[in-house]
């Protein structure tokens, strides 16, 4: 995952009243696009254009865009990362997080690309008019490709999803998506040689030392530095203050200093071991 939009509604079936003969249109099907009844139902009144849009008779679904790209390890070196926009809805909306690794299950679709139709710099936008508004006209909206000034459409690939699986690697297995997990559920996770090996680690005294001192062990010094980023990768508790607010857990590191001392070497160790984490540059 590298960028996800907030969730927001969006319309699947229209219920639309004509503001002629206010006759009720119900069940009018929405794709991707606001999409207004191309005529009256009734068959005495040739209304084409003025509808209005009844928001409490119409359904709406929850709808998010995700972006994804490539991961490293599947990434041929000077290679730039490719990436793919997914629509997620209803139930399939926040099942993944920035930094996820997941498997998308739906259908490859092609929606239209609006940005390249339009000159550099200036909007997508125009409408189409007909009498009645303002100076004899009002507006009708977009009707075909004669209205943006151009006869060629050029489409972008995006990939409707019906289903998300998280697949983060956490001790050779499945990413347990629940917020807080228990000793058994973690220790279901590993192998009985893993569990022995991670016992005997926490009756070392000396561990948070010895973590410190393995994580970079090609870095020499920097010793705050370490302790930072490993607190970092464990992550902190997140705790609730008297005014109800909730604070995040996350902590955060700014690695400052001159250059050729080794900041991006800390970067590039984290993202070799760490299932999350991602490498940028510039």
């Amino acid at each position: 995952e590298r960028l996800l939009q907030t969730v927001h509604p969006e319309l699947v079936s229209g219920t639309f009243l004509c503001m002629d003969c206010q006759a009720v249109i119900k069940d009018v099907p929405q794709q991707f696009k606001y999409s207004p009844p191309t005529i009256c139902r009734n068959t005495v009144c040739n209304n084409r254009s003025r509808f209005h849009l009844d928001t409490h008779k119409s359904k709406f679904i929850d709808f998010q865009k995700v972006r994804i790209q490539e991961t490293q390890a599947e990434l041929p070196r000077g290679s730039i990362p490719r990436s793919l926009e997914i629509v997620l809805r209803a139930e399939a909306v926040e099942m993944a997080q920035a930094g996820d690794r997941c498997d998308f299950t739906g259908t490859l679709i092609v929606v239209p690309d609006v940005s390249q139709l339009s000159t550099p710099g200036v909007r997508a936008e125009s409408s189409t008019r007909v009498p009645g508004g303002p100076q004899g006209f009002e507006s009708e909206g977009l009707r075909g490709l004669k209205a943006l000034g151009v006869r060629e459409l050029s489409y972008r690939l995006a990939f409707l999803a019906c289903n998300v699986a998280p697949t983060n690697p956490r001790f050779g297995g499945k990413e347990l998506r629940d917020e807080e997990q228990t000793a058994e559920s973690i220790k279901s996770q590993m192998t009985e040689k893993e569990w022995e090996k991670v016992f005997e680690m926490s009756q070392d005294k000396n561990l948070y030392h010895n973590l410190c001192t393995s994580l970079f062990p090609t870095i020499h010094g920097n010793d705050e530095v370490k302790r930072g980023i490993l607190l970092m990768l464990f992550g902190g508790v997140p705790k609730t203050t008297m005014e109800e607010t909730s604070l995040r857990g996350d902590v955060n590191v700014c690695i400052v200093g001159d250059p050729s001392t080794a900041k991006s070497q800390f970067l590039k160790h984290v993202e070799e071991f760490s299932p999350r984490a991602v490498y940028t540059s510039g």
